[in-house]
């Protein structure tokens, strides 16, 4: 493929991911423990704050920070590799910001494209990003119609990234809004049975954290519970148990006349050394929810209230509190005909932020 006439856009993408590993590794010594670009750069900032800063490195020097001047010691001579980093790191963020763009304008997503993408998809699913990180155009326009924007990747492409996707937009405002997105992947992990199991098992997972924040619990316990059966099947108990510690979670949060009755014995027997896991979820006391979200009747307008909920954040700017996100819920299912108690009124007691 001739990337310069079927797509100018790739051919003007300045692929900055071999510079900055390669930095990377010249400075590693200096990071935690990161998996992304945008963990890299927060720990350089500090970093280069400490190397920079009047005032810390008088303070250390006064106090005789033995530990702080060691660490200023060993970063002094990579100061410019840090700064380039940095740097470079923004310019990664504003070339996929740039290449996204030209994909949103020309309505489609191809194999080529996703490949030029996958890192800065990878980051943003994998980094604790902010709000304020995740472009919400990215979310909005892959969101709808998501298959047909995508239709000429592969299965297993489109798979990985529904599941980036997943990831990312559960970070996102608009975590709510695109369940068939877990239903997409769902599907993959039903249908490939070949394919490795860990890939399929990490898929449920994904699902049915998507679900759960949805507010699609049932969906979510089916995922969980799926995914601890291919955790078994392979001999991997502690993944299972871990699985089926989620789904006993969310199981806890049911009206009890729906709760699924645990039969701990049985869990024993099961999970032998890894049954105290799946026990934590049977025990633990969660918040409690209002039994009308268990209702077809939330389960219908949940999604539509949130969208006004949003419009109004969009409007008005971001809401500092939840107590004010749930006022407008609140307010927008009475409109519906749906009386719900928040979080707060459901839990007397529990201070919320």
């Amino acid at each position: 493929m001739k990337r310069n006439k079927q797509h100018p856009h790739l051919a003007a993408y300045r692929d900055l991911t071999k510079e900055i590993d390669a930095e990377v590794k010249k400075v590693d010594f200096l990071l935690g423990y990161q998996k992304t670009y945008f963990g890299v750069q927060r720990d350089l900032k500090s970093v280069l704050f400490r190397l920079t800063n009047e005032r810390f490195l008088a303070r250390i020097k006064e106090e005789n920070d033995e530990k702080a001047l060691r660490e200023v010691e060993r970063a002094a001579p990579y100061k410019d590799t840090i700064t380039t980093l940095i740097e470079n790191i923004d310019a990664f963020e504003a070339e996929n910001k740039k290449l996204l763009e030209a994909m949103i304008a020309s309505g489609k997503m191809d194999g080529a494209e996703f490949e030029a993408i996958y890192p800065y998809l990878y980051t943003l699913a994998t980094d604790n990003t902010s709000h304020d990180r995740i472009p919400p155009e990215l979310v909005l326009f892959f969101g709808e119609n998501t298959k047909e924007k995508c239709g000429t990747l592969g299965a297993e492409d489109y798979a990985v990234f529904c599941y980036l996707l997943i990831k990312i937009k559960a970070k996102s405002r608009y975590s709510f809004a695109y369940p068939h997105l877990a239903k997409e992947l769902v599907s993959f992990a039903d249908e490939n049975v070949s394919a490795p199991y860990n890939a399929r098992e990490s898929f449920y997972i994904t699902a049915a954290e998507y679900y759960f924040i949805a507010r699609m619990r049932s969906k979510a316990m089916e995922c969980y519970k799926k995914a601890a059966e291919i955790a078994a099947g392979n001999g991997d108990l502690k993944a299972a148990a871990n699985a089926m510690k989620k789904y006993y979670k969310i199981n806890g949060v049911f009206p009890k006349n729906m709760q699924v009755k645990a039969d701990e014995p049985e869990i024993r027997k099961e999970y032998g050394e890894y049954a105290e896991t799946v026990l934590e979820g049977v025990r633990e006391k969660g918040f409690k929810v209002d039994p009308v979200e268990f209702t077809e009747a939330f389960e219908e307008k949940y999604r539509e209230v949130m969208w006004k909920v949003e419009a109004d954040i969009e409007k008005e700017g971001d809401f500092r509190t939840g107590h004010q996100r749930w006022n407008l819920i609140e307010k927008y299912l009475a409109e519906e005909g749906i009386k719900w108690k928040s979080p707060a009124l459901m839990n007397p007691g529990y201070i919320f932020d």
